[in-house]
Parts: C-alpha cells; sequence; structure tokens
C-alpha cells in the first residue's frame, strides 16, 4: 500500500496564529497535489469518535489539549493514511518523491548517548517524532500508538504528575 498524497493538521480552533498560517500556506503552495485537511478540537473528537469509539471516554478525560492531539494525529493517519505534521512544522520542498519510499515514514527526534539516556530517564537512545510522519491507510504502527497510549494512561495514577511524553507523546 502507497502512502496517499493527503496531509492532516490540527489546532484547537480555526483561529490560527499567523505563523501557523503561513507555515500551512507554505506546505498548500509548494505541494499543490496534495489534498490537504484541517481539523479544530471539535472536529477531532468526532474523528476519534467515528475510529476508535472505544477510547471515547478516556479521550475526554485525557487532562492535557495536548494528549488528545497526539492521540488524534495516530488515529487519523491510521484511518486516512498520508501525512500528519504539527502546524507549526514547515515545510521547505515539495513531499509527493518521499510517498513512494516506503509504506510507513517517521524520523528521529532525538538520538541520546548513555548519559543523557540515564540523565533524562529514557528507556531507549532513540526517540520517533510524533510531529510529523506519514503512513498508507490502516498501518498497523498507528493503530498499536492510539491503543498504547489509552493502556498507558489507564496504567497511570491519577496523583502523580503525567508525562505527556512518555504516555501519547514521542516517547511512548
Amino acid at each position: 500500500p502507497m502512502i496517499p498524497p493527503l496531509l492532516s493538521q490540527t489546532w484547537k480552533s480555526a483561529a490560527l496564529p499567523a505563523a501557523a498560517q503561513r507555515f500551512q500556506q507554505g506546505w498548500r503552495t509548494l505541494n499543490p497535489g496534495l489534498d490537504y485537511r484541517f481539523y479544530d478540537d471539535v472536529a477531532c473528537r468526532a474523528v476519534m469518535a467515528e475510529i476508535f469509539p472505544e477510547f471515547l471516554a478516556a479521550y475526554d478525560a485525557l487532562p492535557a489539549p495536548v494528549m488528545r492531539a497526539d492521540v488524534f494525529r495516530y488515529a487519523v493517519v491510521y484511518r486516512d493514511g498520508g501525512i500528519y505534521a504539527d502546524i507549526d512544522m514547515e515545510c521547505l520542498r515539495p513531499v509527493a518523491s518521499l510517498l513512494s519510499l516506503g509504506d510507513c515514514l517517521v524520523s528521529v527526534e532525538a538520538r541520546l548517548g548513555r548519559t543523557r539516556q540515564r540523565e533524562l530517564g529514557y528507556a531507549v537512545d532513540t526517540q520517533i517524532a510524533n510531529c510529523i510522519f506519514a503512513a498508507a491507510p490502516g498501518h498497523p504502527l498507528f493503530r498499536r500508538a492510539v491503543e498504547k497510549s489509552f493502556a498507558l494512561f489507564a496504567a497511570t495514577d491519577p496523583q502523580l504528575a503525567l508525562s505527556v511524553e512518555d504516555i501519547t507523546g514521542p516517547r511512548m
């Protein structure tokens, strides 16, 4: 399966900050063949209700908006495929040629030496970015990311400080 020429982005509302509007326009200008889809918080919740109704109560219970945004991005790429990019990600060149490189594209956000890995408490030395990625529809990595996020959230003591990066974010 191929990665479709589709870009999904999200923000809490349609009222984007000026910088985000410039980045959004850059994606569209450099990639006129991409089907562009924007989701605000209400639309994100509707997508979650459609794809993963069994997790909707947990989605609503996530304590931080960024956690809902994290889970949404995995779900929408699982459903539709294509590219997900944070609204503050700037596109510098066309991406069409990347879509044929495989059925799942991720990038490394951080590589750490052993000392820094220990200092930060990272389980592994490589952290995969969740700010931008791409996949064919139905890719199992993104279904697993949704399921694991909710499993980690369910297993977290509500009295403890929650780490977004560990539960729904790139360290998950």
